[in-house]
């Protein structure tokens, strides 16, 4: 038996019998075949393989990616960030979606918050930047009453003014209503003083010193702001003022009206008692 190769034929394989008993066995390689093709042809041959493969490889990528989403249909655009979550469940537990929004939509649209939200004592208004404020001074508040040493110049400085202000060792306490007579006499005086008079006395001037003096809000506040209209300049801007009294029940509970109107009758016959 001789083997040969027959690279002259087409891919395939055949035995043939000889007249003298010897067998011989063709293996055809089929290298001719893709030597006979043109440049082109094997560019273009190579180039439908790799983009077979890519493709391939993209719809394996896409087929991982759909089966490990766990996206509901038509969130695709959605913002599911923890931050995004959170405000979106703040303005829901805001609302009040069994209200009608034709109807009321102030409490469709902050029915939840006000339900949840009561005004607290002490307050006239409440809403959300009073409740920022408020929480950003509780946080103020534990850092300046914090024992520990801070690194930033500026914390200290801080908490030693906070602390000055606290009269640890009761030295404001012991000098009684002493500070507050120069006080009572900038503000026009009063009948307990002596030296009040009806006819020298100015609303006008009254509300201004309580503003400055004791920064008072009875009727109406005032300060200087930015133009809503020009932000480039500031004006005086005017508001109303606050209830004053620490809670709405000094203005609502009735229990007690004998006592406050006693109260009442007793410290206008002291302020306008002659003394």
């Amino acid at each position: 038996m001789d083997v040969d190769d027959d690279s002259s034929s087409i891919g395939s394989a055949r035995t043939e019998e000889l007249p003298s008993g010897t067998t011989t066995v063709h293996y055809h390689m089929g290298s001719h075949w893709w030597r006979s093709r043109t440049s082109l042809e094997k560019s273009l041959l190579v180039g439908w393989l790799l983009l077979i493969v890519v493709v391939m490889v993209l719809v394996a990528v896409l087929h991982i990616q759909a089966s490990h989403s766990t996206r509901p249909p038509g969130t695709e655009n959605m913002c599911l960030e923890p931050l995004c979550v959170e405000l979106a469940g703040k303005v829901l537990s805001s609302m009040d979606r069994t209200a009608d929004p034709c109807e009321d939509f102030y409490q469709y649209a902050c029915g939840g918050w006000v339900k949840h939200n009561p005004v607290p004592e002490g307050k006239a208004i409440w809403g959300n930047l009073n409740k920022l404020a408020s929480d950003n001074q509780m946080i103020m508040h534990n850092l300046l009453e914090s024992e520990e040493k801070s690194k930033s110049m500026a914390e200290e400085k801080a908490r030693i003014f906070y602390h000055s202000c606290m009269d640890i060792n009761k030295v404001i306490e012991k000098k009684g209503a002493k500070p507050l007579i120069p006080l009572l006499e900038k503000m026009g005086g009063w009948g307990v003083s002596g030296n009040w008079s009806s006819e020298n006395y100015s609303l006008e001037f009254d509300v201004i010193n309580s503003k400055i003096l004791l920064d008072s809000e009875a009727l109406f506040t005032w300060g200087v702001a930015e133009d809503d209209k020009n932000s480039f300049q500031h004006i005086i801007q005017f508001d109303q003022g606050g209830l004053m009294l620490p809670a709405r029940d000094y203005y609502l509970n009735v229990s007690e009206k004998e006592v406050v109107d006693a109260y009442v009758e007793y410290i206008a016959k002291v302020t306008t008692e002659d003394n």
